[in-house]
């Protein structure tokens, strides 16, 4: 199977198994962190950190190479690349387990749907961000059960409701 129509699923079982088969040419990592509520629309995210997800696996931050995203660093809502971008990032700190991110969201005449993910976040409803990258070295943690990322693209980042 070529990785067009290798699933994310079937590429991680493959993995475990020792394959070295291509990775899928985008993958979805999800962390909810606490929030921090800043000025001008703006809220610091943990926006990844090197801790196992659900699956197990870990993206290792030192491994993130940010130039892609940094190109044009919008903030989709639950990786809709078809609707308008919800806000941008103005700051990325990279610290040695985790990226944070200030992203301000757009404003209600910009995008009504922006401003209402916004207040969902300020009102406590939404507080996790999902990254979106491209798999370029990883290896299967036999311990843990989980591939370990450590080097990655980043492609987006999505604030996400689960």
């Amino acid at each position: 199977m070529d990785k067009q129509t290798l699933s994310y699923a079937e590429w991680r079982k493959s993995a475990e198994n020792g394959s070295r088969q291509a990775a899928p040419s985008q993958v979805f990592k999800l962390v909810t962190p606490d929030v921090q509520v800043m000025d001008d629309r703006c809220i610091k995210f943990t926006v990844t950190t090197g801790n196992p997800d659900r699956e197990r696996d870990v993206v290792m931050s030192s491994g993130v190479d940010l130039g892609p995203f940094m190109k044009s660093p919008v903030i989709t809502w639950a990786h809709d690349y078809k609707a308008l971008p919800i806000g941008r990032a103005v700051s990325v700190e990279m610290l040695p387990n985790s990226i944070q991110m200030v992203i301000q969201f757009a404003t209600a005449d910009l995008n009504p749907m922006a401003d209402q993910v916004f207040r969902m976040v300020l009102a406590g409803y939404l507080r996790a961000t999902s990254i979106g990258f491209r798999p370029l070295e990883w290896s299967y943690n036999e311990e843990r059960r989980g591939v370990d990322f450590q080097k990655v693209e980043l492609l987006e980042v999505a604030c996400v409701p689960i």
